[in-house]
């Protein structure tokens, strides 16, 4: 912890206030405006180690939202992202099923790392769900597992390699390797999931606790400052 003497600030505090009362309030401006700004920088940080990030977006959704009033009791400067995703990153969430089929749930095959528990790569491109084509048109059958036979062999034949199919304990969307003589299965996305917790990721909250940590340092220098401005300090 940055350790500040105190009784050093109330006396800087009581030199502008006696001699140029003024210019406390954009003291305390300056204070509430670099607080905020350190939150973001380190907010950024947490995000930038702690998420997988498709591009710059994510990083570039945190903003600040400066204090502009003079009034003291009204100052005050907003920390956030612009990203909805941002909330339920902090906070954690519930998603629930909207379609006849569960939740789809990326597995680490997507992102080029089969075997790895957890993902922590994002999606590939050819395997994101907007990039997916099903191949859907199947022949009957007498059983599920005929049907999902017959639907890999359709697969493995055409250019649509992905395939929806119902397992005896899972079911997913399924890509099908290895062409049409000797042709396997890959789950891309499981969906026997109707319903999935995503649980809290923070990365606002401790960037405000880390940001607070200072804000005597930081206020200190904003009285300097204005000190130094009108002649009061050296």
């Amino acid at each position: 912890m940055i350790k500040v003497d105190t009784l050093q600030i109330k006396e800087y505090e009581n030199m502008l206030l006696k001699f140029k009362d003024k210019a406390f309030p954009y003291a305390t401006r300056q204070t509430v405006n670099a607080l905020a700004f350190e939150t973001q920088k380190i907010a950024k940080h947490i995000a930038r180690n702690k998420m997988i990030t498709r591009n710059k977006f994510t990083i570039n959704s945190i903003r600040v939202d400066k204090a502009k009033s003079l009034n003291v009791s009204k100052q005050e400067s907003l920390v956030g992202s612009i990203a909805d995703y941002m909330e339920t990153q902090e906070f954690g969430a519930t998603k629930n099923k909207r379609g006849k089929e569960g939740i789809p749930i990326a597995t680490s095959y997507a992102a080029g790392q089969e075997g790895a528990t957890p993902r922590t790569k994002i999606v590939r491109k050819p395997n994101k769900l907007q990039n997916i084509q099903l191949q859907r048109k199947q022949r009957k059958a007498k059983s599920r597992r005929q049907r999902n036979i017959m639907a890999i062999q359709e697969a493995a034949k055409s250019n649509k390699k992905y395939i929806f199919l119902e397992l005896e304990k899972t079911k997913g969307i399924f890509k099908v390797i290895g062409g049409k003589k000797n042709p396997r299965i890959k789950m891309v996305y499981s969906l026997k999931e109707q319903s999935v917790r995503i649980p809290k990721n923070e990365w606002l909250n401790p960037a405000t606790e880390s940001a607070s940590k200072k804000k005597d340092k930081i206020y200190k220098e904003a009285l300097e400052f204005q000190l130094k401005k009108f002649g009061l300090f050296r």
